[in-house]
């Protein structure tokens, strides 16, 4: 069963004015972003000449239908899979986005860009950029923030209206980089009990592992 995706377009502007704000300093990346492939346990995407892959944790696909590419990345949905193997999985739709542009400067240490990242996203600017695409209602509350594997990990509280109407007002984003672009990684939550939060943050934690290990040689050779 194909998702409608929640306004990719409002999602890559964000993206693109997070890592505007960042790196403002550097030249963008020549090239744009192509999505080469898309199947269930994969998708490619080439962002400005980089090969990035997009990998779901276990017991998630890849919904094809619901691949987005635009100036500013590409975007694709993620649900359990079909079948009695997704029981037992938490009830959640993720959002991955690949940019065309870096998350951090070149040669910067990880621990100081995400110094620098954290702190942008505590502040209003910066927290209007992390909420429910094209919502014109108060900046999302940031509830905690988690360091892992390089990247940072956000609770979101958003009072918004959201795009699914069982969807949590509370969500997990991430940004980390893969190979000088950025990737943002969303997990909403389908259920409203608060219980949920800590499998989504196990979810998410997956998901980062799977991408990780997805975008390491030789994983990506003869990609580009």
């Amino acid at each position: 069963m194909s998702m409608p995706i929640s306004d990719p377009a409002g999602r890559c502007g964000a993206a693109l004015a997070l890592a505007a704000a960042l790196v403002s300093a550097c030249a963008p990346p020549p090239g744009g972003i192509e999505m080469r492939s898309v199947a269930r346990g994969r998708a490619l995407v080439m962002a400005a000449g980089r090969a990035i892959a997009i990998i779901p944790p276990e017991g998630y696909c890849i919904l094809p239908d619901s691949a987005r590419t635009g100036d500013a990345g590409a975007v694709v949905l993620i649900g359990a899979c079909p079948g009695d193997a997704a029981a037992d999985r938490p009830p959640a739709l993720i959002t991955a986005l690949v940019s065309a542009e870096p998350l951090f400067r070149p040669g910067a240490p990880i621990e100081e860009e995400l110094d620098r990242l954290e702190a942008f996203l505590s502040e209003e600017t910066g927290r209007a950029l992390i909420g429910r695409a094209g919502d014109p209602g108060p900046a999302p509350a940031v509830l905690e923030t988690h360091r892992e594997d390089d990247a940072l990990i956000l609770l979101v509280e958003d009072s918004g209206t959201p795009a699914l109407p069982v969807a949590s007002p509370r969500f997990w984003r991430a940004f980390l980089e893969i190979d000088g672009r950025m990737v943002s990684l969303t997990v909403n939550s389908l259920s409203r009990d608060r219980g949920e939060e800590r499998a989504g943050l196990a979810l998410m934690r997956a998901l980062i592992a799977a991408l990780r290990a997805g975008n390491r040689p030789p994983a990506l050779r003869g990609a580009a």
